[in-house]
């Protein structure tokens, strides 16, 4: 599996972590919540800017934009 070409603020994590380029972007992003598998099974399914907007979970908007120009970078 891919991650959609182009990739949005609306993906979910569990397309990006099965993407190789997608997962080293969010290990890049370093954040604790991602490390935490019971944390991922009930979050792989929402979209990542939903995640950005609860506080305190280490993700935020302007991340979000920062990772999704960078995937599309890499992925061109």
């Amino acid at each position: 599996m891919s991650v959609r070409r182009p990739p949005a603020p609306t993906c979910c994590t569990g397309p990006l972590r099965a993407d190789p380029q997608g997962t080293e972007l969010l290990q890049s992003l370093d954040l604790p919540i991602l490390r935490d598998a019971g944390f991922v099974r009930v979050v792989g399914t929402m979209p990542m800017s939903t995640l950005a907007s609860f506080p305190g979970l280490g993700l935020d908007h302007a991340s979000l934009t920062g990772l999704v120009t960078r995937l599309d970078r890499a992925t061109g």
